[in-house]
């Protein structure tokens, strides 16, 4: 019997070591995109890792009502993502699924966790900074300028690599936590 126990013993820290290993290779597989700088593809390509940084922010991230049952992420303005964003719905960040919900109308951002304001609606960041004034609403874009008009995450590119700044000072005001890692792998961090 002894020798039956410990043969069950082994197979089953064999198996835990091999579901550490698929793990970590999954977490390998997606960090690259939160690794501060990955290799920039071009067109479709570019969103579907940009899709990629978004969920991983979301793991970077705390709320302070984060006991509402589901993770909200809204795209305002015209989709970039399609598919790629569309692929990691209702995955599971910390314990809430993502929902995503696609909106031209600053009314539309009611509700919202994080909010990813396209390149054709930056031009109406100040009505999005109004809409969501004292919410915890983390926001990101992909354009320029933007992490100096006060959006908290900005993805950027330079030369053939996607990176990310952060304004910490934003985020904080929204109540928005950014973990020490997620800091680390930022390009640039204004206070």
């Amino acid at each position: 019997m002894g020798s039956r126990h410990h043969a069950f013993k082994t197979l089953r820290a064999g198996a835990s070591r091999a579901l550490a290993g698929l793990l970590c290779g999954i977490s390998l597989a997606v960090l690259p995109a939160a690794a501060g700088f990955a290799q920039a593809p071009e067109g479709d390509d570019e969103y579907s890792l940009k899709a990629a940084f978004l969920i991983n922010f979301a793991s970077f991230a705390t709320w302070p009502d984060s006991h509402r049952p589901a993770l909200h992420l809204c795209i305002y303005g015209e989709d970039p993502f399609g598919a790629h964003l569309d692929a990691l719905e209702q995955r599971t960040v910390g314990t809430r699924p993502l929902q995503i919900r696609r909106t031209l109308r600053v009314d539309g951002l009611g509700g919202c966790d994080m909010v990813f304001i396209t390149r054709s609606m930056i031009g109406n960041l100040n009505r999005v900074q109004d809409r969501i004034d004292g919410l915890p609403v983390l926001t990101i874009a992909d354009s320029p300028g933007a992490m100096q008009k006060g959006v908290m995450l900005n993805i950027e590119t330079l030369g053939n690599r996607i990176g990310f700044s952060v304004n910490l000072a934003a985020a904080r005001n929204h109540g928005v936590g950014l973990s020490a890692r997620l800091l680390k792998l930022a390009s640039e961090i204004q206070q």
